[in-house]
């Protein structure tokens, strides 16, 4: 059997081609004799949002614009309904500059320091968003309410606008991480610390609610800086008191610990969560909280958080989060509306109670230049014509009849979109629209707005937008309770010295290991990159010669093994797991988890042996081996393997 709707057919940029599934059909009935059934019955929409759907593609078919479309009927006992918000109008004299009116002297240009430019067009478009917004907020209650548009644009706009009246909405297809304000907040900040000289970055998170500084603060900073020329000095250079020692703080943690501990102490010793929980408007407070934990956890997932400085995790960090998806998190409150925002193409296969139609009236598509026609049959085993074309506008007649035939499926793809669009409508179907400069006639607006219900935009119950209300507060919000650091400080600095030193011996052991020499020059090498004393990399090399010609020696011999790997990594439940080394010994055809520990019994440690189980299970889950074939073992700074089970091998 095959399953389809040509109606719903609406990718023709991948070119998706609807003909291909009447062929299908025809192909079934003709070979296998098969039975063709259709369907024109909906369990989803409301009588109210059907009667529109049924009328206007009846209208397209009348009009020769469509066809083979059949009267649907409905399960819902529900009548809904299909509303209409006033279409927003064009002003009669749209500027690309914002003139100002001066007395005696008629217009002058406007001071581009002082006065923003006004695009009319984006002006239009924020007005719809704004009106949008005000009647969802007033009327969504504890309804679930979809936004959907064209492009991704409108859809922009209206997740601000809808935040400044306290309604959390979320764009559940382009929502990086990275798109995140409180994760760029951080980012910069990461920046600064690991480029000092960043004014831009530091700026931006003095400004964030990390510091929450205000604008005449920041000019003050600035004014500072130009005093002090022709020195040129940074504004973190200018900076004095508390903010200045937390920074060099953090810097300090960021250079000397492993990334996401350097993080880690950042978010508690400058109370991050709290800050932006207490901070940020009602309407993204959670979801920018559950972004900034992303971001931590992603310090775990980047290069299994090992770097060579802090500049390189940064800019890995900066890399990564373009590729991770804000985590969607909606409140579960009394009267909490869950608003999301999709383009039509996003909302395939999805429903909400209410549908709004956002920018239904957009401006005729415009003809397009160095583009492709194909005329390529279903039936057909290859194209008959492929033709590269400069301008739609201007086409060759070889080509007339073929450009005809492509501008009619895109005015059919154009109706399944609208038909995609508002069969998406449970109960309420919502028309949004500001005017266009070119009338549209074929438009969703123009197809719909006669057949739905006219509303007024006006909020209910005295609805406020949070942004111009200076009387509203945001709720109060619980306070985490306050971890204890125990990282570096003033007070403990000698014990950090020794805790960054014996990290910085580990790591230089490591690296000779990964070498399998510890001679003069690779001695000199580690001593030169990790800042090692002649003394302390000579023991170094003492424990790596005997790892390497010990008891354990087997585990580098080429002769005795068949397979090898240093700093292996695996992915296992989730995580990114890094082996210090991985070997298979041909006689016995085992596999070897293989942990380095310059400790005399690491074996005796709990934690570390735990950690060695997960290796164990993460190689048999990778290598499709099962754990009779896997064996674990420590080994230590006097080149003896020990197992997980005590047992010296």
């Amino acid at each position: 059997f095959i399953v389809g709707d040509p109606k719903q057919s609406i990718y023709r940029f991948r070119r998706a081609e609807p003909r291909v599934f009447a062929a299908a059909q025809t192909f079934m009935q003709e070979t296998f004799d098969a039975v063709l059934l259709s369907c024109d019955h909906t369990r989803r929409n409301a009588a109210g949002v059907l009667a529109v759907v049924n009328s206007a593609m009846l209208n397209a078919q009348e009009a020769h614009e469509y066809a083979g479309f059949r009267s649907h009927t409905t399960q819902s006992m529900d009548m809904g309904s299909a509303l209409c918000l006033p279409m927003i109008a064009r002003e009669n004299s749209p500027t690309t500059f914002r003139p100002e009116l001066v007395e005696g002297q008629g217009r002058v240009w406007r001071d581009s320091f002082t006065t923003p430019r006004e695009d009319a067009e984006e002006s239009l478009k924020e007005r719809e968003a704004e009106q949008a917004a005000r009647w969802i907020a007033a009327n969504a209650n504890d309804q679930s309410v979809m936004v959907l548009s064209r492009t991704h644009e409108p859809l922009s706009l209206i997740q601000k606008a809808l935040q400044r009246y306290g309604v959390q909405a979320t764009k559940l297809e382009k929502n990086d991480l990275a798109d995140v304000p409180a994760v760029q907040d951080v980012l910069a900040l990461l920046n600064f610390l690991v480029s000092p000289h960043s004014d831009l970055d530091l700026a931006r998170a003095l400004k964030s609610p990390l510091f929450a500084w205000t604008d005449a603060e920041l000019m003050a900073l600035r004014q500072l800086q130009l005093a002090a020329l022709p020195e040129k000095k940074s504004w973190f250079e200018l900076l004095e008191g508390d903010i200045k020692e937390q920074l060099i703080r953090w810097q300090a943690w960021l250079a000397q610990l492993p990334p996401h501990d350097a993080l880690q102490a950042i978010y508690d010793d400058g109370d991050v969560l709290n800050k932006y929980l207490l901070a940020m408007p009602s309407a993204v407070r959670l979801s920018s909280h559950a972004a900034l934990e992303s971001l931590l956890g992603a310090a775990l997932h980047v290069e299994g958080g090992r770097f060579l400085s802090a500049y390189a995790f940064v800019r890995a960090m900066r890399a990564k989060v373009q590729s991770i998806k804000s985590p969607a998190v909606f409140s579960a409150g009394e009267g909490a509306s869950s608003v999301q925002l999709l383009t039509v193409h996003g909302a395939k296969g999805l429903e909400a109670d209410i549908v709004v139609l956002l920018a239904s009236d957009p401006e005729p598509r415009k003809l397009q230049s160095m583009t492709t026609l194909i005329d390529w049959k279903p039936e057909d085993a290859a194209p008959t014509k492929f033709v590269f074309l400069l301008s739609e506008s201007n086409p060759p007649s070889c080509t007339q009849s073929l450009l005809e035939a492509d501008f009619k499926a895109r005015e059919v793809e154009e109706i399944n979109t609208l038909y995609v669009a508002t069969t998406r409508a449970i109960h309420t179907l919502v028309l949004s629209a500001s005017e266009a400069w070119n009338a549209n006639p074929k438009s969703v607006w123009h197809r719909l707005n006669t057949l739905c219900v006219p509303v007024a935009s006006e909020a209910k119950d005295g609805l406020t937008d949070l942004h111009t209300a200076s009387a509203v507060r945001p709720e109060p919000v619980k306070m985490l309770p306050a971890t204890q650091l125990t990282l570096p400080s003033t007070e403990t600095s000698l014990k950090a010295e020794e805790s960054n030193l014996a990290a910085q011996k580990g790591k230089a052991l490591h690296r000779l290991l990964q070498w399998q020499n510890a001679g003069s020059a690779e001695l000199a090498a580690v001593a030169l990159e990790f800042s090692l004393s002649s003394n302390d990399v000579q023991n170094v090399g003492n424990s790596a010669k005997l790892m390497l010609n010990g008891a354990a020696a087997w585990i580098w011999d080429e002769s005795k093994i068949d397979w090898q790997a240093n700093e292996y990594e695996l992915v296992y439940e989730g995580r990114v797991l890094r082996l210090d080394r991985l070997v298979k010994q041909r006689a016995t055809q085992i596999w070897w988890v293989i942990d380095f520990k310059s400790a005399q019994y690491p074996e005796r440690a709990l934690a570390l042996r735990a950690q060695l189980s997960s290796y164990v299970s993460a190689v048999c889950s990778n290598m499709g081996v099962i754990p009779s074939q896997v064996r674990a073992a420590f080994i230590t700074g006097n080149g003896v393997l020990k197992g997980i089970n005590d047992a010296v091998i």
